[in-house]
């Protein structure tokens, strides 16, 4: 799950994947140029992807700011097994 979800950031943002495999899990992902926009458009993409849809109190910038967060969050809606 963790290499799709840095697809889907990569894919909708200008961050290359070299960068984003440079960072921790836990390092912001606003020092590489991410903002609300782009997780607007990651959180349509992952939804599609995984087949579910966030719930509203889940979708606020903090739970996106980090790989580990996108995880976190996204694994509520996602077992391991089915991805």
């Amino acid at each position: 799950m963790k290499e799709k979800i840095k697809e889907i950031i990569c894919s909708h943002t200008y961050i290359k994947r070299e960068d984003l495999d440079s960072i921790g899990d836990n390092d912001k992902l606003t020092e590489l140029g991410l903002d609300s926009i782009n997780v607007v458009y990651i959180i349509g993409e992952i939804e599609e992807e995984f087949n579910f849809s966030f719930y509203d109190e889940d979708m606020l910038l903090v739970n996106f700011e980090t790989i580990d967060k996108i995880l976190k969050t996204v694994g509520k809606y996602v077992s391991v097994k089915s991805v």
